[in-house]
């Protein structure tokens, strides 16, 4: 029993390793191409294009295979770090299509969610241009204060809004239909489930926090990687009847099928 354990026990710390490993080379990847925008002559528009357009090529793929391989860890299936090239030689289009539409869809929503806050700071900027009187400077320092309180407003809202995209990158593998599938099952299984995720983000901001502050970021990074996949897997589970490529799972799994 003991060697049972034991044996168990090793397997699991090697698998935790291997999680963290892997958390590491996207993470690197990310500093990789952060560290290029510095060391290239200049933040031009070529430049800027140039590195934008390599992160979605060859950084999307990598990160749609992280997903697929955090969401098998947290099924309890067996993993192995070349789920990671998963995407380069199967579904690339529909990995880079997911970053591409959620580049988009921030895109947008950061222009509507901040643009009250850029109108603020606009009129701060006017009040507090050449030589304003007292009053004014005061109404322009209580301008720029409402405008960053907007902005901290916008850029959570745009986050709340985004978090009917969040599942994509975990169902791309398993939907037949690539990513126009996935974007329709991540809306079936997030409908009515927003207020899930916000408390899914609060609920573990705590805990982050605490774990940042004790524990290294590759554990702390990989132990949130895992509980977001088994919250879609949750998610999943809980309502296969408004997803049909999973309602069909879940029929053949309960034997229904030809009923």
């Amino acid at each position: 029993m003991f060697v049972k354990r034991a044996a168990a026990k090793s397997r699991l710390d090697g698998v935790w390793k291997e999680a963290m490993a892997v958390q590491v080379l996207v993470a690197l990847a990310d500093l990789f191409l952060f560290t290029a925008v510095w060391w290239l002559p200049g933040p031009t528009v070529a430049v800027t294009t140039c590195v934008l357009l390599i992160d979605l090529l060859m950084i999307s793929p990598l990160k749609a295979g992280r997903a697929l391989y955090f969401k098998l860890l947290a099924d309890g299936k067996a993993v192995s770090p070349a789920l990671l090239l998963r995407y380069y030689h199967g579904g690339y289009a529909a990995a880079v299509g997911w970053r591409a539409l959620l580049w988009g869809e921030r895109l947008l929503w950061g222009a509507l969610c901040c643009f009250p806050a850029l109108a603020v700071f606009s009129c701060s900027d006017m009040l507090g241009s050449d030589t304003p009187t007292r009053r004014e400077a005061v109404l322009s320092m209580a301008l720029f204060a409402l405008g960053l309180l907007l902005l901290l407003l916008g850029l959570l809202m745009v986050e709340v809004l985004l978090f009917r995209r969040l599942p994509i990158p975990y169902l791309l593998s398993s939907q037949p239909r690539g990513l126009r599938g996935a974007i329709r099952s991540a809306n079936a299984i997030t409908q009515g489930r927003l207020g899930n995720w916000v408390y899914f983000y609060l609920d573990h901001a705590g805990g982050l926090l605490l774990c940042v502050l004790l524990f290294p970021w590759v554990y702390t990074s990989t132990v949130f990687q895992t509980a977001k996949a088994a919250t879609v897997l949750q998610f999943l589970r809980q309502k296969p009847a408004k997803n049909a490529p999973y309602r069909l799972q879940h029929q053949k799994k309960c034997g229904r099928m030809g009923r």
